[in-house]
Order: structure tokens, then sequence, then C-alpha cells
């Protein structure tokens, strides 16, 4: 495991802990709602699992979030327009344009708001 793998496992973590923390709820109550087991939760959530396509669809769908490639010469643009900002970036070696990072924002299931993106 690279320590870049590990850093984007734990930004991951982060994230879906902030928004499970936000809306109130136990690593309990989120097992019972994406169907895993908290202590799965639990090494997600600290970066130590790497968790699968499966269980971050259904994680985002509980939180209300949705899973997004962004190509990282546009990461900043992004975040902003995720209302994020792109200051709280880690500083991390250029890559080749064809890397893509990976995000999860918030999701309004408006589907006005998905111009010039794939129906979901």
């Amino acid at each position: 495991m690279s320590q870049r793998s590990h850093e984007a496992r734990r930004r991951l973590g982060d994230q879906i802990e902030r928004y499970r923390e936000q809306r109130g709820w136990t690593l309990r109550e989120l097992s019972k709602r994406v169907g895993r087991d908290p202590a799965r939760l639990s090494e997600i959530e600290s970066g130590r699992a790497n968790p699968s396509i499966d269980n971050l669809v259904d994680l985002g769908e509980a939180l209300g979030l949705e899973i997004v490639l962004v190509p990282r010469e546009r990461l900043a643009e992004a975040l902003g327009l995720a209302g994020n900002p792109a200051s709280a970036l880690p500083s991390v070696p250029p890559t080749p344009s064809s890397l893509l990072d990976e995000l999860l924002i918030e999701g309004d299931d408006d589907p006005e708001d998905d111009v010039g993106h794939a129906p979901r």
C-alpha cells in the first residue's frame, strides 16, 4: 500500500465520518442504513480499510452524497463548485493528466443541475 493511497482512504473516511456526524448518526445507525457491520464502517472512516465501490455507493446513498471522478487539473474548480475551499487540498506532486481523483460531494437529486453530466 502506497502512502498516497493511504492518504486518499483517510480523506475519504474523514468525509464519510463528517457527514455521518452532521446527521447525528452513530456508526451503528449508519450500519443499519447500509447493511454493513459497524466495525467495518469504523475501519473505512479511519482509513484502515479499502472500501469497495458497492460500499461507497451505499454509504453515499445513505448520506445523500455522490461519488464523482474529477480530473486532477479541475479538482480545485470542482471543490469550489461543491462549496469546499481548494486550500483544503493536500499538497501532492504533479501527476499525468489522465489520473483521476475521487470526491464525495453532496447530492441534491435535481437533474437540472446535471447539465453536461451523464444521467444517474
